[in-house]
């Protein structure tokens, strides 16, 4: 599997980012790198996804996504705008970020036990990219983002084994 290293960006190293670029396909979903990379919110903490000493993708986590959500209890985290860019993709390197998601998270969120997303049901591949991470599917909708219903999606960031995957559907 590709390499990859996950770490924190401070707010001063946003410029690291901003070359970040996605497909046109997938900008509906991500939205545009320099405005993702301006979010003033001081509870949402920036992440940079390295391979080979280089930028090729970013994500944010919102610490208080529990309370800002009602499908996710309180105290759990949100992973936001998870961005590869358009020429890394392709090398494993999402796949790579979400192997190691849970075990970073763990090391910068101790006291947190669970991580929720959601992801557009016209994204499958990033669905399945995400199962295939041990995301699990709540099989619930959000019905609150601008691009149309989205899965919404839970990581427990306490070890368990034998996690299935299921295919996510918005039937």
């Amino acid at each position: 599997m590709t390499g990859v290293t996950l770490a924190p960006l401070p707010r001063s190293e946003t410029h690291r980012v901003l070359h970040l670029r996605l497909p046109e396909d997938q900008k509906v979903f991500g939205g545009d790198i320099a405005e993702t990379a301006a979010d003033p919110d001081p509870e949402t903490d920036f992440h940079v996804i390295e391979a080979s000493g280089a930028v090729v993708g970013f994500f944010k986590i919102e610490r208080p996504y529990g309370t800002r959500y009602d499908f996710a209890p309180a105290g759990a985290l949100g992973l936001r705008m998870l961005q590869i860019d358009a020429g890394a993709q392709g090398f494993g390197y999402g796949r790579a970020a979400f192997a190691a998601l849970p075990g970073y998270l763990r090391e910068r969120y101790p006291d947190r036990s669970e991580c929720w997303l959601t992801v557009n049901c016209r994204n499958p591949r990033a669905g399945h990219v995400y199962l295939s991470g041990g995301w699990e599917d709540t099989g619930e909708l959000y019905h609150g983002g601008p691009a149309g219903p989205q899965h919404i999606m839970r990581l427990s960031l306490v070890p368990v084994a034998g996690r299935g995957l299921s295919a996510p559907s918005c039937a």
